[in-house]
């Protein structure tokens, strides 16, 4: 009985420190596939996931925004390339609260 106890209470506390419903900055960088040069005014969203948080990225192809830590599709696009879907998939227990990604895009 105690065993069961002691489990359950652990598994009560992991909760509280994973990362269900915990924010996360996502940050990253867009370069174009073909000569890996910095894509500046991309946008990158949660596209209809959540609040609509976005970035749009710098004339580096630097982008940071803060969304939510879980799996959800990440939309990003540019003037003159083709728009991409991607997953996002963050893992249940963080030990930070920033992910970093790279993205390639094609031109049209």
């Amino acid at each position: 009985m105690k065993k069961y106890i002691i489990a359950v209470i652990v598994m009560i506390s992991l909760l509280f420190i994973s990362c269900i419903n915990t924010e996360i900055t996502l940050s990253g960088t867009v370069l174009d596939k073909k000569d890996g040069m910095p894509i500046a005014n991309a946008k990158v969203s949660d596209g209809n996931y959540g609040k609509g948080n976005m970035g749009i990225t710098d004339s580096m192809g630097q982008f940071s925004y803060i969304t939510y830590c879980e799996e959800h599709t990440i939309e990003i696009s540019a003037e003159g390339y083709q728009t991409i879907k991607a997953t996002l998939k963050t893992p249940l227990f963080i030990n930070k609260n920033e992910i970093t990604i790279g993205i390639e895009l094609e031109k049209e």
